[in-house]
C-alpha cells in the first residue's frame, strides 16, 4: 500500500500534524470500506469497489506515478489509450481491495470460484518434495496466489511490508491472515526466509516492484533495479523457483496457476550469473502477464530509473 493515500508523501513529511490527521482519516475510511465490502457478495463487493476507486483515482497521490510507469512501459501506445489504461488500473485497485476483504468467502466457495492448475514438472508438489520459493507479480488477483498453500496442502510463509499507517497496519494484517498462510515482515530479510525454508515451509514473495538495493535487470526494454533475492534464495537452498499467477475470469471467479519452475539456462555458470539469468526470466514472464492484461497492473509506485521517470513527466 502507498505510504499515504490522501496526501502527497512530501507534504506529509513536512507537516507531521497533517500526517497524523490523514492517518486517522485513512484508517476510518478503510475500516468502513472493508466492513461494507465484507457484508456484500463477492460480485457486488468487486463492482462497488471498482466503481469507487475508478472515481477516486485522479485524487490519489499515485495517479501521476501510474501515468509515468505506463508511458515508460508502453511508449508506442497513444496517449488516449494510456489514459484509458490508467483508469482501468485504478478500477482494478478496487478489485484488489474487494478480493482481500472477500478472500475468506472466496475460499469457502472455492468449488465455483477457484480453478487451480500446476505444471506437472514441479517437484515440490510431489510426495516428499522440497519447499519452494513461490513468486508472483502485482498483476491480476495476485493476493489470492497465497491460496495455493491451502489447496495443495503446502505450509507457506509469505513476506509482507507493513503499512506505514500504524492505525491500519493491524487490520490489514488481519485480512491477509485469512489467506491461509503465515506472514512475516519483510524487515527480517533473507535470513528469515532461509529459516522458513529450512523448517520445511515454502516462502512466497511478490517481487516485481523496484528494489533500490537490487540489481539492474531488463524490464520493458530498460535496465530496472530488480529484486534478485528469490533467485539467489532458490539457488542457495536448492529449491525450485515457481511463478504463481492469478487471473480474473469475471464474476468473482479466478484461475490460479503454478507455472513451470524457473531454472538457470547455464547450470555451469557462477551462482551470481545464474541468479541474474533467473531474475531476467522472471521479469520477462511478469512483463508478458502485464502485456496480456495491462489494465490490471498495480504499478502504483515508481518502477523505473529516476532519469526515465523524470523524462516521462513531460
Amino acid at each position: 500500500m502507498a505510504e499515504h493515500l490522501l496526501i502527497p508523501k512530501r507534504l506529509a513529511r513536512a507537516l507531521p500534524g497533517l500526517k497524523r490527521a490523514a492517518w486517522w482519516l485513512e484508517a476510518a475510511f478503510i475500516r468502513g470500506v472493508i466492513g461494507l465490502l465484507r457484508a456484500l457478495s463477492p460480485e457486488r463487493a468487486t463492482a462497488l469497489a471498482m466503481g469507487v476507486t475508478r472515481v477516486l483515482g485522479p485524487l490519489l497521490p499515485m495517479w501521476d506515478k501510474v501515468a509515468r510507469n505506463l508511458a515508460i512501459a508502453f511508449p508506442a501506445l497513444p496517449a488516449g489509450e494510456r489514459a484509458r489504461l490508467r483508469r482501468r488500473i485504478f478500477a482494478h485497485l478496487g478489485a484488489a481491495i474487494a478480493e482481500l476483504a472477500q478472500s475468506e468467502r472466496i475460499w469457502a466457495e472455492r468449488e465455483r470460484r477457484l480453478e487451480f492448475c500446476a505444471d506437472p514438472s514441479i517437484r515440490g508438489l510431489q510426495e516428499g518434495g522440497r519447499p519452494m520459493v513461490l513468486v508472483t507479480a502485482h498483476v491480476g488477483a495476485w493476493q489470492l496466489s497465497n491460496l495455493v498453500g491451502a489447496h495443495f496442502g503446502l505450509p507457506i510463509t509469505s513476506l509482507y511490508a507493513s503499512e506505514s499507517n500504524p492505525l491500519i497496519a493491524a487490520q490489514v494484517l488481519q485480512l491477509r491472515e485469512r489467506l491461509k498462510v503465515r506472514w512475516i515482515p519483510s524487515t527480517g530479510g533473507i535470513r528469515s526466509l532461509i529459516m522458513e525454508l529450512r523448517a520445511g515451509h515454502s516462502v512466497g514473495l511478490a517481487c516485481d516492484t523496484r528494489l533500490d538495493q537490487g540489481e539492474a535487470v531488463p524490464y520493458f526494454g530498460h535496465a530496472a533495479m530488480t529484486n534478485t533475492v528469490p533467485a539467489r534464495l532458490a539457488l542457495k537452498q536448492d529449491c525450485e523457483l515457481v511463478p504463481v499467477r492469478v487471473e480474473r475470469l469475471g464474476g468473482a471467479r479466478y484461475r490460479v496457476t503454478m507455472g513451470a519452475p524457473v531454472r538457470p539456462r547455464d547450470a555451469g555458470a557462477a551462482q551470481a550469473a545464474q541468479a541474474l539469468d533467473m531474475s531476467a526470466q522472471l521479469n520477462a514472464l511478469f512483463e508478458s502477464w502485464i502485456r496480456e492484461t495491462p489494465g490490471e497492473w498495480m504499478c502504483l509506485a515508481r518502477r523505473f530509473p529516476k532519469e526515465l521517470d523524470k523524462a516521462a513527466r513531460g
